[in-house]
């Protein structure tokens, strides 16, 4: 029998690895298909630029 496999990214090995992790954001997604969301404001400042640096580091 053939054993079908698929690709995931080396950045998001971790949550497949890690299965409390994986509860927990597919609990997540749950809650917002079900339209169980709340408005937590911009998470802007903890993007990063071009050379992965964030608002908080570059200040």
């Amino acid at each position: 029998m053939v054993d079908p496999r698929v690709a995931v990214p080396a950045s998001e090995l971790w949550l497949f690895e890690n299965t409390a992790a994986l509860a927990s954001v597919c609990t997540g997604m749950e809650e917002s298909k079900n339209g169980q969301v709340s408005a937590r404001g911009s998470f802007g400042k903890y993007a990063k630029d071009e050379n992965g640096l964030s608002d908080q580091v570059r200040q």
